[in-house]
């Protein structure tokens, strides 16, 4: 490294004195009597390649640079079967201004240093998806980082509250019989709704469209339709509870809302179809044992339990998975148009 470069005509004796005049220049071990710049550089070596005399002002090396341009005799140039190619000229395209220590031009084409902050790290392509659909780890992931507020409600949450109040509404008029099983068909309305849109919503469901069908109730007389083995009686909302069917059943709905906060609303997924499913059934029973006991007929439970909470529970476990499904396969068709 210290030790002084011997002249290029050793090694090629054909190489003429302006070619190893610029290459020792630029083969300086001081920085400051190199060239200036890689055009520099470039441009004197285009022209001492052409055999011309290199004009001043084209480059400015450093003091010890301008030493080395004093005229020297010619070479003595030792016959050899040597026979340089002949040098054709070609345009050099143009280049980029980028300082010498940081890139090395070549033929035109620039290298940068990889720990240059302007070399771009492009990754990997991914693998698995394609163009519109990202890999299937991905939409894991981003469904794990998705967040959703189980207290919010906006305009998406209100006009669910609105076609929730009108379907359980007009439902809860209505009791299924079949035999000394009883089940109210407006139960699961008002659990999915808790379930897919939160606490909220299901509290707004559960207490508005008691009190309208209590309303409609009063305007309605009781009837009875027979289908096969089952008797659906409408009108059948009690006038004697109304006040405790309307806040047990705004409490139900919003009991059912919290479990949008464990299954995140990801019912394409079976563990939160499950577990949304358990925890209805249980709002339920709660729902029925805190009637009967506002009601003040909880002696009677071990009667009813039988008749209606037994079989309501079991509907739920039935009816609710089914219209999760629904739910999550309209939503996955939604999002691929």
């Amino acid at each position: 490294m210290f030790a002084t470069m011997l002249p290029l005509r050793v090694k090629v004796p054909a190489i003429s004195p302006a070619v190893e005049q610029v290459v020792a220049t630029a083969l300086a071990k001081e920085p400051k009597e190199r060239f200036g710049s890689i055009r520099a550089f470039a441009n004197a070596l285009e022209q001492a390649g052409q055999a011309t005399p290199i004009p001043p002002g084209v480059f400015s090396p450093g003091a010890g640079a301008r030493a080395m341009q004093a005229p020297q005799p010619p070479p003595i140039v030792q016959p050899s079967l040597y026979k340089p190619a002949p040098q054709v000229w070609s345009p050099q395209a143009p280049s980029v201004q980028i300082p010498p220590t940081v890139a090395v031009q070549t033929g035109g084409a620039v290298f940068l240093p990889a720990n240059d902050p302007r070399v771009v790290n492009t990754p990997a392509p991914l693998t698995g998806g394609s163009l519109t659909t990202p890999p299937a780890s991905l939409q894991e992931a981003g469904e794990g980082a998705k967040k959703i507020s189980v207290w919010r409600i906006g305009k998406r949450q209100w006009l669910a509250m609105l076609v929730g109040i009108f379907l359980f509404g007009i439902l809860n008029l209505f009791l299924v019989t079949s035999g000394s099983v009883n089940v109210f068909p407006a139960l699961v309305v008002l659990l999915f709704f808790g379930c897919v849109y939160g606490p909220w919503v299901g509290l707004g469901v559960g207490g508005v469209g008691s009190l309208i069908a209590s309303l409609l109730a009063s305007l309605l007389s009781r009837d009875l339709v027979h289908l096969g083995g089952l008797y659906i009686e409408s009108g059948f909302v009690s006038r004697l509870y109304v006040l405790q069917d309307m806040w047990t059943l705004a409490l139900a709905g919003f009991l059912a809302g919290l479990s949008l906060q464990i299954t995140k609303g990801h019912y394409h997924k079976r563990r939160a179809i499950v577990l949304a499913d358990i925890i209805s059934v249980g709002v339920v029973f709660v729902y029925w044992f805190l009637l009967l006991l506002s009601s003040g007929v909880l002696p009677y439970f071990g009667e009813i339990l039988g008749r209606y909470v037994i079989p309501s529970m079991v509907y739920i476990l039935l009816a609710l998975p089914i219209m999760l499904l629904i739910y999550a396969r309209i939503v996955k068709n939604r999002k691929r148009a």
